[in-house]
């Protein structure tokens, strides 16, 4: 009987610190299904530890040093990130790119203090990588020394960190067998970095759940490669060959339940504060339900898997349910493209009977609705990331995503209403777009103070994969890879090409508005918000709505809604169109609650539904210039929350999000 292979599988730099890598612990946990060793091994965890050592203990404590790492993780570092590596792996022949390092930092520096600050101290942190990178790749090959095959991730900022130990490994035992896989390896991707690297034994592209666990039961030395789907690798006479693609895995209740205990150990050897909570990360479904119909125009993430698959509700909440009794995590990642529809009522009583203090972060469409918003907080989903982009109608349409800036808007106050932190990006600089487009929500946007800011405002990035990338002069586009890439890979621009995820726009004419505006309204909303504070509240006085404004840029004052005011205010708890508001016939009756009178000064506004329908121009304005409503087109949204409020979940970055 021949002896099995023993697997080693490495999640390296810069796969996130706090969560585990979920697809590396499917792979490892299907070989284990097989009666093979295997065992995985985060690098990118060993790596803040060692790197702790050099600077010191007393110099950083883990807790600072993890956010330098995040910071670094970030897109923002790209291509810096990676670039601490590129000298352990090309040596004399690597890009130069020292003076444009600097020339970042000092970028990151000149923004503001607390800028300046983390951008010194991650500059530090990657100088020390560049530094000590043959040492800390040494360090990580020595616990490679045990296994027949060692199998490395690579998706976005890994992709030279993962090479540079490729390249160590081999050198050291050249008997071992290399295989890359993960996004990065994608479509022509892998097969370019199999040409380009000869170290590498194999690349494996797509979805290679199974095939993975099969090609390690192959007898190597009988090159039965073909008949392993996604594999790409060398035949006899040394030909770089490309099976087709692995087919997308259809039932994904036939994937085996990951275990997480190697992860939780190399959590546990960093000594974490006991504030900073288990996270442990999950799937229900692949794919995207939406973009099979509608992709939207600037979206790689599924490249060819864009084919909708869930778990069924039975199996992921065993799934979750084994996660919970082993691990006693505290948050739940969900590395799903877009939340399952159907799950959210089953999820939510499976939470509520249990009685699990439990907290979930999942992607979602955008338009969500108050009763959806309910269900997100029953089931313990305290984040999301819906994807909101814009506040303009037509830019959404032009991205296809399906939604509306006042749906957008209106699902920031529920999610604000119960609790929930929602994540997103305002995006500019998509074609055809005009400054018209942005012009009328900016102007709206001082209203917002009281609902969760976006993260950031920046330019939308140019994906592989993205309908943007696919069909390029459909959209008036000339593409070419981004000018990062220069400082990773020393080759000529049409191996480049193959190699990139991050394309840019190189045609003769400018695409993208000036977003000074829009950055300096964001900014101020950013620096206006904390839920505490800046408030839009409201509550019933018998027939009455009180409205408490407590917003910067806007008198603090008490706002009494009388008679139809208060009747159309409930009314447009979600948005309406002004016909229907002109049509409908609003029920005036509620139940009268006793609180202290408010002490800021008050204002009335009253009319009758005779007097709207007469006048209702005049109407809405009373609400729409004191900014309680919420004005698109012809279509309102009262943007006030109860004052029962929940209070939101903890900041993300204790979860590692």
């Amino acid at each position: 009987m021949k002896p099995e292979k023993k697997v080693g599988l490495v999640c390296p730099p810069y796969g996130p610190a706090g969560l585990p890598a979920l697809g590396i612990e499917i792979l490892a946990a299907g070989v284990r299904s097989r009666r093979a060793d295997c065992r995985v091994f985060y690098w990118n965890l060993e790596l803040i530890r060692n790197v702790n050592r050099i600077f010191g203990p007393k110099a950083c404590k883990i807790e600072a040093l993890l956010k330098i790492y995040w910071l670094a993780s970030n897109r923002g570092w790209f291509p810096f990130n990676e670039w601490a590596f590129t000298q352990a792996l090309y040596g004399k022949n690597e890009p130069k790119s020292d003076a444009l390092f600097v020339m970042r930092v000092s970028e990151q520096a000149e923004r503001r203090k607390t800028i300046e600050r983390d951008a010194l101290r991650v500059g530090r942190f990657l100088q020390t990588i560049r530094k000590n990178a043959g040492v800390l790749i040494e360090t990580m090959a020595d616990r490679l020394a045990p296994f027949d095959v060692v199998g490395i991730g690579s998706s976005f900022f890994q992709n030279i960190p993962a090479l540079a130990l490729a390249k160590k490994v081999k050198s050291r035992w050249p008997e071992k067998f290399i295989v890359l896989g993960g996004a990065n390896c994608d479509g022509g991707m892998g097969r370019q970095l199999m040409e380009l690297f000869g170290f590498l034994d194999f690349v494996f592209t797509g979805e290679c759940d199974h095939s993975f666990a099969d090609f390690i039961q192959l007898e190597f030395k009988n090159c039965e490669f073909e008949r392993i789907p996604g594999l790409v690798y060398r035949d006899r006479s040394g030909v770089v060959q490309s099976n087709p693609s692995a087919p997308h895995c259809r039932t994904l209740d036939g994937l085996p339940i990951p275990s997480f205990d190697t992860y939780v150990a190399a959590r546990k050897a960093l000594r974490l504060p006991r504030q900073w909570s288990l996270s442990l990360s999950l799937e229900s479904s692949r794919g995207c339900w939406w973009g099979e119909k509608h992709h939207c125009t600037f979206c790689g993430l599924n490249a060819s898997a864009m084919t909708y698959r869930q778990k069924s509700p039975n199996r992921f909440i065993a799934e979750v349910e084994s996660m919970v009794l082993r691990y006693r995590p505290r948050f739940i990642f969900m590395t799903d493209n877009i939340l399952p529809p159907h799950y959210i009522e089953r999820l939510a009583n499976w939470v509520e009977d249990r009685g699990y203090d439990l907290q979930f972060f999942y992607e979602t469409k955008a338009g969500l609705r108050r009763c959806d918003v309910v269900d997100l907080a029953r089931a313990g989903i305290s984040f999301i990331q819906p994807g909101i982009e814009s506040f303009s109608s037509k830019l959404l349409s032009a991205m296809r995503k399906g939604t509306t800036g006042i749906q957008n808007i209106a699902l920031l106050k529920y999610a604000r209403e119960y609790g929930i932190r929602v994540l997103y990006n305002i995006l500019y600089g998509f074609p055809k777009e005009k400054a018209s487009d942005y012009k009328s929500f900016i102007a709206e946007l001082p209203k917002l103070s009281h609902l969760q800011p976006p993260e950031t405002v920046q330019k939308v990035e140019i994906h592989r994969f993205s309908p943007h990338h696919g069909n390029p002069g459909a959209f008036g586009l000339c593409l070419k890879p981004s000018w990062k890439y220069s400082c990773l890979y020393p080759f000529a621009q049409t191996v480049v090409n193959e190699l990139a995820y991050f394309f840019e726009d190189r045609s003769p004419v400018g695409r993208s508005i000036d977003p000074g505006l829009l950055k300096q309204e964001v900014a101020q909303w950013k620096k206006a918000y904390h839920p505490d504070v800046c408030q839009l509240i409201w509550h019933q006085d018998g027939p009455d709505i009180i409205i408490e404004d407590k917003r910067n840029g806007f008198p603090k004052r008490t706002y009494r809604l009388q008679h139809h005011a208060a009747a159309l205010f409930e009314e447009m708890d979600k948005p309406r169109r002004l016909r229907y508001l002109l049509d409908c016939d609003p029920i005036e009756h509620r139940s009268s609650v006793n609180l202290s009178p408010s002490p800021l000064p008050e204002a009335t506004i009253r009319f009758s539904q005779e007097e709207f329908s007469a006048d209702w121009h005049s109407c809405m304005n009373s609400l729409t210039k004191p900014g309680l409503v919420y004005q698109e087109g012809d279509i309102y949204l009262a943007l006030a929350v109860p004052n029962n409020f929940k209070p939101h979940a903890p900041e993300r970055f204790l979860i590692g999000l």
